[in-house]
């Protein structure tokens, strides 16, 4: 009895490795291939995020002045294309001190007028571990010790809305819409 169920056993798993192999074969010679870097997206994404890693041999001024710079006009691209929230990630903090800055210079389009003022959202931070046998997730646990998020809303964005139809919505301001 042993024997016949240990041949049944192996004829089953062959049948399912045959099986695996035919359906990955099929699925490579189906795949289409990834659409290059350049092509039209359908579906813009709302939030981007951006990592900044400056060289540390640079004058640290010099370094604030080059990734503000940076920052700037990835916001002007991300409301230029419609992408709603921009996070920047500084990995030795040269962006902190001048948070409000950026926040206030890249969520505002020029000529707007805001008595509200930007309100800044921080990423959640995980509980401290109690456990001091506990490793960290990459092998150079130091390496983002001094990581600082920015988050921005980027006003003025012109995310291109669209119906079921097929028809494109105008964004228009107030004043040039008079309310009846």
């Amino acid at each position: 009895m042993e024997l016949l169920l240990c041949v049944l056993l192996r004829v089953v798993h062959w049948t399912n490795s045959i099986i695996t192999l035919l359906t990955a074969c099929w699925r490579s010679f189906r795949s289409t291939p990834p659409l290059p870097l350049r092509t039209t997206r359908r579906v813009i994404p709302r939030h981007l995020a951006l990592l900044l890693v400056p060289d540390c041999v640079c004058d640290a001024a010099v370094t604030r002045k080059c990734l503000l710079e940076s920052v700037r006009r990835t916001a002007g691209w991300c409301r230029v294309v419609g992408i709603e929230k921009l996070t920047v990630y500084d990995s030795q903090g040269l962006l902190v001190e001048c948070a409000d800055e950026i926040v206030s210079s890249t969520s505002e389009p020029a000529g707007y007028d805001s008595s509200s003022g930007s309100d800044m959202d921080y990423p959640l931070t995980p509980p401290a571990s109690d456990c001091s046998d506990s490793w960290p997730l990459s092998p150079g646990g130091d390496l983002h010790k001094d990581t600082s998020a920015i988050n921005m809303r980027l006003i003025g964005s012109a995310r291109k809305r669209s119906s079921r139809y097929g028809l494109q919505m105008r964004n228009h301001d107030s004043e040039h819409c008079p309310v009846n």
